[in-house]
């Protein structure tokens, strides 16, 4: 899922994390 999250911005990583 880092994958994923990493192409994701900052406040989405936030969110899921």
């Amino acid at each position: 899922m880092s994958r994923m999250v990493l192409q994701l911005p900052s406040l989405q990583r936030r969110r899921l994390l």
